[in-house]
């Protein structure tokens, strides 16, 4: 309860700090005052409302609510309604203990106010300083477990967070709080599990993932020694996973420095538990389990070991005719490439990697791809470049139709090519029609020398090819977690060595703003960063495990200069980049950057051009889902919001200008909840509802591509209405209109499966994104301690993606997201009148694969989540299989071991040679008379075992390792340049069955060679 003698004060600590109850008399000092009080809160100021707010700020006495100004006869407002009304401050304004209120400073004139800030009228809460807060980081030894579904509801989980005081001091109640993000909701009231009735604490949800742990009034002190434990529930729709939890927690006090927590910093989320039973991680109706050695086993044992690589180069070609007897090497003196002028860039290109197949040779390994200089300089090799023909070593670049014949149609694709190697004259013909033909060739013949084990070697060939689809992309999204200039250019080598064409390049979300746009510095100096700024001022708030400073992936973007280069290197591989700006949903870092910058402009007297490119407006409330920002859908009814996007996408166009011309503006459109721009003031003139109101913004965003020449491209669920219908592709005036397809989370009965479809019919180009084979952020096993979101599906792994049919959507029916079998007839019915038939097969231009970064913070998380599975994109984008046709589930599974034999004998040797930090897969185990027998998903790779938990290792091979009185032993598979291991597996020899081959066994493993024999 309030007393008369209580004050109550906005910033508590700022009255320590100053050292007496009143600032200095003099306006200057003041002001140093305040800076130095604020100075270090990592860049979180609060300079206006500071500026016109002094003595005690405001307090409440007698229940009167009491304010002061550095310049009196300045008028003070307050708003009990969230701003929707504001009365004056006067001698009879009063207030109780359970209002909060809004203040602002108002200008003489009355023409401006200061910044907005709240007051919550709350008793003094002992403060914390900066010694209390490293001690609380230092000596915190938290650990969080999940003990088990609760029995009232297995949606819900009990928890508990244990919190070990390691020192010599005691824990007191005071203002701190411990801040963290987590995917899931957690509840700080639940019967028989109050943490503020129990405990004396509570949790708040603050915005999207992130929580605030801080003590309540009574809280007992944490003393040294005692390990306190909070049990907590936890509420999700789902089975939990390790990834919903997000390491560098850090704690907090108003006015001191954040700290990371060390027991919960860096990236192996040692503080959190295992999830080793079902009943810590699984919810009722989930069939998913993690597999055991022997589960794994049985799901490898159809893929039968050739021995080789039975596919020359990923992606297959459409015909191929090899003879590895006789052939030419690369890495020899004297060749010379013969092009004219039109071809000389790819020439170049060819003549700068013939360094990369001969350091390869001798076991170097240049990982800077930007450096041929230092290449240069070893002396080897390269070939030469000129119009006229030597007689022996030649390679030639040929301007001319390669004749290709696709569908019994001459392909008329620019990217169709044809390679013919002769070892008896030295020479190579390269021809194509045009440039990306002619290089898609050069990387096939690098392809073969570099997969070659004699290094440069190339067998006597012929090839002709051409693309099943033109747009064969990848998208990086790098708003959520930052990766660097280089780090982008390695993932950019690696696609054009695997002829993917389109880097889908995700720049923005509600987390980052990742590209300087000139004019606009807030975007990248507020958006950019990421840091403990609860007022979101001068960096956005901290989120997805990236701690409480800007030394993380969290924080970082690209100047123009760095991007030009990326635009520069991708172009040299004829990769096309489209940049996506989230709009107008997931703009949570737009939105706040666009405010700094109004702040900005105010404080320098420029009230005329601050709110040119506001895109805020108090009337939008969020979506109604748990955990999403406040502000993150900016208005479609503000002409200042297609101001900033006419700018952002003139920006864009001058930075790709003669480097790699912008050709689509992809400005996301999704996620957009339903009554979030219900009631907008700036709408209601228009007189229409939510799917109006979205259709509008498309039309006008689609108009500003338009007036700079540009195509448009959007996600599926942008460019639809009620119904699921797809608006008027006629009304857009873009000359092509591209659409990612992607939520198709198969559910009985979901027509949305069809959407792509429906969209092709409507007239769009659509690109084949499926959540369920495509996401790559989704982990590799169905294993809660797997890296990776399982939203749409609870794993992909590389099979299934290679398994996935673009030409037939519904044909990709398996399972639901629990597990449970799932047909074409449950999703369409009986008579498939429920889904939607394709009408134009011509509009589907395409595929891509995706990784999400939520959850990856470094480079090797994200290479580990890409491959080997970006591979099987790239091989169903460019070659159309035949049992795709046929539907012949023997062709299926051929292709599968064909493709798997190809991967660990091959492409996994060439990953390593570019310092690719791919996933490793586990090793299947199966016990059969006293012997223990292993395989991996990709034959060829090796695996070890350990009889003395890891101290030493040895390999396994195929007749098996005895283990005759081992009970318990370590496997793990080894990467081909014996430099990594896949994760360990503990095997129990106790828990695994004898097993016997049985005759379906014999059967494949016959059916498998015989197939392999006809194929070779």
């Amino acid at each position: 309860m309030i007393r008369e003698s209580d004050d109550y004060y906005l910033f508590p600590n700022m009255k320590k700090e100053l050292g007496g109850n009143h600032f200095a008399t003099d306006d200057d000092d003041v002001m140093n005052a305040v800076d130095h009080f604020l100075g270090a809160q990592n860049g979180a100021f609060y300079t206006e409302g500071i500026r016109l707010l002094h003595d005690r700020c405001i307090k409440i006495k007698n229940q009167r609510l009491e304010v002061s100004t550095t310049f009196p006869g300045l008028p003070v407002e307050y708003s009990s309604d969230n701003g929707t009304t504001w009365l004056k401050v006067t001698e009879s304004t009063t207030i109780t203990n359970k209002d909060s209120v809004l203040l602002r400073t108002r200008s003489s004139d009355l023409s401006r106010f200061s910044r907005v800030i709240t007051f919550n009228p709350v008793p003094h809460v002992p403060v914390f300083d900066q010694s209390d807060i490293d001690y609380m980081a230092n000596n915190m030894d938290i650990h969080l477990e999940i003990l088990n579904t609760t029995t009232s509801n297995t949606s819900n989980f009990l928890a508990q967070l244990s919190i070990n005081n390691t020192g010599n001091r005691d824990i007191r109640f005071g203002n701190w709080g411990i801040w963290f993000c987590s995917f899931t909701t957690i509840k700080t009231h639940f019967p028989g599990h109050d943490i503020r009735t129990n405990h004396q604490m509570t949790f708040k949800l603050v915005q999207g993932c992130v929580y605030k742990l801080e003590p309540a009034r009574g809280f007992r002190p944490i003393l040294s020694g005692e390990d306190r434990k909070i049990k907590f529930v936890i509420g999700s729709w789902r089975s939990l996973t390790r990834s919903d939890f997000f390491p560098n927690w850090y704690v907090s006090s108003q006015g001191m420095m954040s700290r990371t927590i060390h027991s919960a910093a860096g990236e192996q989320v040692d503080f959190l538990g295992t999830f080793n039973t079902l009943n810590e991680y699984r919810i009722d109706g989930d069939r998913y389990r993690a597999y055991t050695p022997e589960e794994r086993y049985t799901r490898y044992s159809d893929i039968t070991d050739l021995g080789e690589a039975p596919i020359p180069v990923i992606p297959t070609p459409m015909s191929v005719s090899i003879n590895r007897r006789f052939r030419v090497n690369l890495a020899q003196h004297g060749w010379k490439i013969v092009t004219k002028e039109q071809f000389l860039p790819e020439a170049k290109f060819l003549q700068s990697k013939t360094y990369s197949i001969i350091l390869l040779q001798v076991g170097a390994c240049e990982k800077d791809y930007m450096k041929l200089e230092r290449m240069k300089s070893l002396g080897f090799p390269s070939p030469g470049i000129g119009e006229r023909k030597p007689i022996r070593r030649v390679i030639k670049l040929i301007a001319a139709d390669p004749l290709i014949l696709t569908d019994s149609k001459r392909s008329t694709s620019i990217e169709a090519y044809s390679l013919a190697v002769h070892p008896d004259r030295e020479t190579i013909e390269i021809t194509s029609r045009a440039r990306p033909g002619i290089f898609n060739a050069i990387q096939t013949l690098l392809g073969l020398a570099m997969r070659s084990r004699n290094g440069g070697d190339v067998p006597e060939v012929n090839i002709t090819d051409a693309p099943r689809f033109g747009f064969r992309g990848v998208l990086l999204d790098v708003a959520r977690n930052f990766r660097s200039k280089q780090e982008v250019m390695k993932i950019l080598e690696v696609m054009s060595v695997y002829k993917l064409n389109k880097l889908h390049f995700h720049l923005t979300d509600s987390q980052g703003w990742r590209l300087e746009m000139p004019g606009l510095p807030e975007l990248t100096k507020v958006g950019g960063q990421r840091c403990h700024d609860v007022t979101e001022t001068a960096c956005l708030l901290s989120t997805l495990g990236s701690g409480p400073d800007t030394s993380t992936s969290g924080s970082g973007f690209y100047t123009v200069s760095d991007y030009k280069e990326i635009l520069r290197f991708a172009a040299e591989r004829h990769i096309e980049v489209i940049p996506e700006i989230a709009i107008p949903g997931r703009s949570h870092a737009a939105v706040k950057s666009m405010e700094a910058r109004r702040r900005i402009l105010l404080d320098k007297g420029d009230s005329k051009h601050a709110d040119d490119f506001l895109l805020n407006d108090p009337d939008i409330h969020p979506g109604y889902q748990a955990g999403v920002f406040g502000d993150d859908v900016i208005n479609p009814c503000m002409d200042t919001t297609f101001v900033f996007v006419n700018h952002v996408i003139a920006q864009l166009v001058a930075m790709h200008e003669g480097i790699n011309p912008l050709k689509t503006f992809h400005f996301g459109g999704h996620e957009v909840a339903p009554g979030t721009w219900d009631n907008l003031t700036l709408c209601k003139p228009l007189d229409v509802g939510y799917h109006e109101l979205k259709e509008r913004f498309v039309k006008n965003v689609s108009r500003l591509a338009y007036k700079h020449g540009l195509n448009l491209a959007a996600w599926a669920d942008g460019l639809v209405g009620k119904g699921t219908r797809p608006f008027d592709n006629g009304q857009l005036l873009n000359r092509e209109v591209y659409t990612n397809t992607w939520n198709n989370v198969l559910k009985m009965g979901d027509s949305s499966v069809g959407r792509p479809y429906a969209l092709a019919n409507a007239g769009y180009k659509v690109v084949m994104s499926q959540a369920t084979h495509l996401y790559f952020d989704h982990p590799h096993e169905p294993d809660p301690n797997q890296k990776g979101t399982y939203w749409a599906t609870r794993f992909i792994d590389t099979r299934k993606v290679l398994a996935f049919t673009p030409d037939d959507i519904y044909g990709n029916a398996d399972v639901t997201l629990q597990g449970e079998p799932i047909t074409n007839e449950d999703l369409c019915g009986a008579d498939g009148g429920r889904c939607v038939k394709l009408e134009h097969p011509q509009s589907i231009v395409g595929m891509q694969g995706h990784l999400w970064s939520e959850t990856i913070r470094t480079d090797d998380q994200l290479e580990y989540m890409l491959f080997p599975r970006l591979l099987a994109v790239a091989e169903r984008a460019w070659h159309k299989a035949q049992w795709e046709s046929t539907k012949d589930e023997q062709d299926k599974l051929s292709d599968w071991f064909k493709f798997a034999n190809t991967v660990g004998y091959q492409e996994l040797r060439l990953l390593d040679k570019y310092d690719i930090a791919y996933r490793i897969p586990r090793p299947g185990a199966r016990l059969q008379n006293n012997r223990l027998f292993v395989n991996t998903e990709f034959p060829g790779l090796k695996v070890e075992v350990s009889f003395d938990d890891g101290l030493t290792w040895k390999d396994v091979d195929r007749e098996g390792i005895s283990v005759e009185n081992v009970q318990v032993l370590k496997l793990a598979t080894r990467s081909p340049n014996n430099v990594r291991h896949s994760e360990e597996i503990t095997v129990n020899l106790t828990s695994l069955s004898e097993a016997s081959t049985s005759l379906p066994s014999l059967y494949c493993v016959l059916w498998c060679y015989l197939a392999w024999w006809f194929y070779t």
